[in-house]
């Protein structure tokens, strides 16, 4: 397994924002390997804040990482120690994220420069001029555009007010005072409401941050990252770096001489000069028929790293689908041909993977998926002994795809499958959404938080549960389909299906059993209040009140006498 290990300097946003975006891509193009974000420990912002992909924190912790590193990404903060030197030793490569100015002259930059591998400039090549160092390792250096956060936007700016959306994150003394003040200057000159949005000495979630730029008419950064997202978008900027920190300052001064955003440091930040840049920007024509920055660089940089350890060759790779359609089978013989033809009939076959794990049914399911396989160029079907939550588990592994629909083979699903699966692309691309008897998750997601545990009963449930937890769960209580098991063995009735033996049912039973127990951490959760607060509405159709929330894990004392009922029950059967 290759290991990617992204160093993000500790001042500012937009050093975290490319270590976390860079890192999904990372794993949403290839499963297999390890990607850690090293967080410095006088970092003063909690990671939880910023990312959701593995962290590293500690001292010995943070060596052992590096030296065990396919891959150490330092981005906009450099070093070159004993660490890295054994890290190269034992065939690690050292990858440094730089703009292409304001470099420190010191001799740790100078030797971790020398030193490095692959030198990537997130930056617009047409604006691209080499500095010192990077004129002396030319070689070396891959210019892609900008690493950005944010997917499509629909800008909706309001005619009734100016909108300034100001994303400082090291602000000077006295930053809001200044902005009130400057706030009064323009609505004194344009004679209608300002409204100061965004953030200024703090971190905003993306989503905040996407609507946030969705209403502005202009954006106050100091970052290279935010100015590249508003020209991205066509919205004026007004750059305002930190007259100590050189990177800012160069490449400020360097748009605003290519004509491209006004400038004002941070020596001559005074409410009126910063009054008369937003009105200079806001009377600049757009930016985007003079800079083209592509939505994000995140892809064609991760390729470079990917085939910087060997994961993929120089040449072209395949397109993977877009959506790994994945699903656990066990004796659904009588429903799987309809359940199949449910799911081929909604979408292309370029477009999606159909990977399904066989428990090794008795009955004719093997030949079903063979057949199918045999006409189906996107549809693998494994066999392995395992559980629900594990067989999901070993088919999102073999899945290349960056989304995944969980699907149950006994359920013949309605064309709605299709439009839920556009509406979530679309409108929550970050987030898991789940209907009922179909779920949709990015793979980055299920990687940061380690997938499907091993669970029989409730894998979706206690999965759900960790996704709420870091605020990446959605749900919309539609039916997606019709399930075609026999009445009352649906969900915790599923041990008395006849598609069991008797000693299966039992055993099915006890492991039910075994994981309620597991789950009664949960017990303490509102959870009508959680899918309450969570709900989606898509407009697919009536909108279900109780679902998981009527849910009950319960305590040993009370789950006892149901037991003995259950198993009456079978054995009755």
């Amino acid at each position: 397994m290759k290991r990617f290990l992204l160093v993000p300097h500790i001042q500012g946003w937009g050093h975290r924002v490319r270590c976390q975006t860079l890192g999904a891509e990372l794993l949403s193009g290839n499963p297999r390997c390890r990607v850690t974000i090293a967080v410095r420990r006088d970092d003063p912002v909690d990671p939880a804040e910023w990312t959701f992909l593995a962290t590293t924190r500690g001292r010995l912790a943070r060596m052992l990482e590096i030296v065990r590193a396919s891959a150490l990404v330092q981005d906009g903060f450099f070093f070159y120690d004993f660490r890295v030197r054994l890290m190269k030793i034992l065939g690690g490569r050292l990858v440094l994220i730089v703009q292409p100015t304001g470099f420190s002259e010191d001799r740790t930059t100078a030797a971790a420069v020398c030193a490095s591998d692959l030198i990537l400039v997130p930056f617009p090549k047409e604006l691209f001029e080499a500095d010192w160092p990077l004129r002396g390792v030319t070689p070396k250096v891959c210019v892609v555009p900008p690493i950005l956060s944010m997917g499509p936007i629909e800008r909706d700016p309001p005619s009734d007010r100016l909108v300034v959306c100001c994303l400082v994150t090291r602000p000077v003394d006295g930053f809001p005072e200044l902005l009130e003040e400057c706030k009064r200057i323009l609505e004194s000159r344009l004679v209608r409401p300002v409204e100061i949005a965004g953030r200024f000495g703090s971190l905003r979630s993306v989503e905040d941050h996407v609507s946030v730029l969705s209403r502005a008419h202009v954006v106050v950064t100091q970052g290279m990252t935010s100015a590249f997202e508003a020209f991205s978008l066509g919205i004026p900027v007004v750059l305002v770096p930190r007259s100590d920190v050189s990177e800012q300052v160069s490449t400020a001064s360097a748009l605003k001489n290519k004509g491209l955003a006004e400038c004002v440091t941070s020596d001559r930040l005074h409410a009126s000069n910063l009054a008369e840049s937003i009105l200079d920007a806001f009377a600049r024509p757009s930016t985007k028929p003079t800079l083209s920055v592509k939505p994000s660089g995140a892809a064609e940089a991760a390729t470079l790293l990917r085939r910087l350890v060997g994961l993929e060759s120089a040449g072209p790779t395949p397109r993977p689908a877009t959506l790994g359609v994945v699903a656990t089978n066990y004796n659904c013989a009588h429903a799987l041909e309809r359940h199949l033809d449910s799911i081929y009939r909604q979408f292309p076959e370029d477009f999606f993977e159909y990977i399904v794990v066989d428990n090794f049914s008795h009955d004719t399911s093997s030949e079903i998926f063979r057949e199918w396989a045999s006409t189906h160029r996107n549809f693998r079907w494994l066999r392995a002994r395992c559980t629900r939550g594990r067989g999901r588990e070993i088919a999102i592994c073999e899945s290349s795809a960056p989304y995944v629909l969980t699907v149950d083979t006994d359920t013949v699903y309605r064309p709605i499958l299709r439009s839920f699966v556009d509406q979530v692309l679309e409108r929550w691309p970050r987030h898991a959404v789940q209907a009922i008897y179909s779920g949709i998750y990015p793979r980055l997601l299920l990687r940061a938080i380690g997938g499907f545990e091993n669970f029989n009963y409730g894998e979706d449930f206690e999965l759900w549960m960790r996704l709420w937890q870091i605020g990446r769960m959605k749900w919309c209580p539609v039916s997606m389909g019709e399930n075609l098991k026999e009445p009352g063995t649906l969900d915790a009735n599923d041990f008395l299906s006849a598609r069991y033996s008797l000693s299966n049912r039992v055993a099915r039973l006890l492991r039910s059993e075994f994981d309620r127990l597991r789950l009664s951490r949960y017990e303490v959760f509102d959870l009508r209040s959680i899918l309450a607060t969570n709900t989606v509405d898509l407009g697919l159709g009536p909108i279900e009140n109780h679902w998981f929330g009527e849910r009950h894990m319960g305590s040993l004392w009370r789950e006892v006498p149901a037991f003995a009922r259950s198993l009456s029950q079978i054995l009755r059967s």
